[in-house]
């Protein structure tokens, strides 16, 4: 009868470990990707101050890009990688930043119909949210045609 305790008491005791290492376990999506493309204006401007909403999406695992907004959402936890690439459509300056919630992360600049491609890597917490918009304070000419894109990789889930 002892025996037969002892080997009930070392079974739940394995089954307690396995559900603890099991609620340590990241939560959410292990994979999380897209790539959006502006469409829309395809030779023209952005406002002042406003978020690029790049509005063809190529790709979504995670569903965290939302094209309606412009914003990218974590889904999860972890290191991301984005990018961000705009063509400028005239004479005069495009001047794109990459916030993470309120903070800019990272800034480029593309003069007289060149391009600028902003890249950076930044740990998100679920919830937080990335987007890239103009942050000058004057319309800004951007080509879109699917010339510019925005997209992101989650590198390594926390």
């Amino acid at each position: 009868m002892q025996k037969q305790y002892n080997s009930r008491g070392a079974e739940i005791e394995s089954i307690k470990e396995t559900l603890q290492r099991q609620s340590k376990k990241p939560r959410g999506p292990s994979i999380v990707t897209f790539l959006a493309r502006l469409i829309s204006p395809s030779y023209g401007s952005i406002t002042a101050k406003a978020t690029v909403k790049f509005e063809r999406i190529t790709e979504n695992i995670g569903s965290g890009y939302n094209s309606g907004t412009g914003i990218f959402t974590a889904p999860t936890k972890g290191l991301y990688h984005f990018t961000a690439s705009a063509r400028q459509s005239r004479r005069g300056y495009l001047h794109l930043g990459l916030f993470r919630n309120e903070e800019e992360m990272a800034v480029s600049v593309g003069v007289n119909y060149n391009s600028l491609t902003i890249g950076a890597s930044f740990t998100l917490q679920s919830g937080d949210r990335v987007y890239v918009k103009n942050i000058w304070s004057r319309p800004s000419g951007i080509v879109g045609a699917g010339q510019s894109y925005f997209s992101c990789n989650l590198v390594h889930k926390m």
